[in-house]
């Protein structure tokens, strides 16, 4: 991105930091949420543009999403546990409530959003880099999240694609984290894995459709010029 010396989530998008946008959004649930970031590089940086009102956990070394969310547990005290990113700034106040109140009323093992692109062309190419979620193509119920990394030749046709926003039962998540593995062509720890393991064992997921532009996280100055055209075009729809 344009300055390389700022955390990915300390760009600004209208005036704030990415992650600023999302904390805003946080504080204006009608359920009240004790806020956990997880921090890394730079994360002086990062604790200071946030404040002091949250709790901060270290991520010491950065080793996958499921490393990141490991790092979160011991400063976690509630039953249920929602994962969000600090560099997707247009996720809604209602998007995330549809989704806690969902989890909250069905306590699944997780329930998570899922986006459906209509295709991977321009302004939809960001996604070409999600990974993919696999269904039965009978039941149509979940088997995996596959990393776009990770997915073949055909996996990386489906268009409905993995936005990476969860919300996990306490009991389930802390049972999945010990048993990720860093086989993958990352040689990361994939939040993403915990899925498969909740198929493994017969536990319900539930899912959520979330807009596109909602979806986007933002990399590069490319994919706020993407973020913001598709704003635009779902506005216009």
């Amino acid at each position: 991105m344009s300055d390389q010396s700022l955390p990915k989530v300390l760009h600004p998008l209208a005036g704030k930091p990415l992650i600023s946008h999302l904390l805003e959004t946080i504080h204006s649930l009608s359920i009240p949420a004790h806020t956990i970031i997880v921090v890394g590089y730079k994360s002086e940086k990062v604790k200071t543009a946030c404040g002091p009102t949250y709790t901060y956990a270290l991520q010491k070394e950065q080793l996958g999403t499921g490393h990141a969310t490991l790092s979160a547990i011991p400063f976690i005290k509630s039953d249920h546990i929602l994962v969000l990113y600090g560099d997707m700034p247009m996720v809604s106040k209602d998007s995330l409530e549809k989704i806690v109140n969902l989890h909250l009323s069905t306590t699944p093992a997780i329930t998570l959003f899922t986006t459906i692109t209509p295709h991977f062309d321009p302004p939809y190419s960001a996604f070409l880099r999600y990974g993919r979620i696999l269904r039965d193509q009978e039941t149509k119920n979940f088997l995996k999240i596959t990393e776009a990394k990770d997915a073949t030749e055909d996996e990386l046709k489906i268009h409905e694609v993995n936005p990476g926003i969860y919300l996990f039962s306490r009991s389930f998540l802390e049972k999945a984290l010990p048993s990720l593995t860093s086989d993958n062509t990352q040689h990361e720890l994939y939040l993403t894995d915990c899925l498969a393991v909740a198929c493994k064992k017969n536990l319900p997921i539930l899912s959520l459709p979330l807009p596109p532009a909602e979806s986007l996280g933002v990399n590069s100055d490319i994919d706020l010029k993407i973020l913001l055209s598709l704003s635009t075009l779902e506005k216009n729809n």
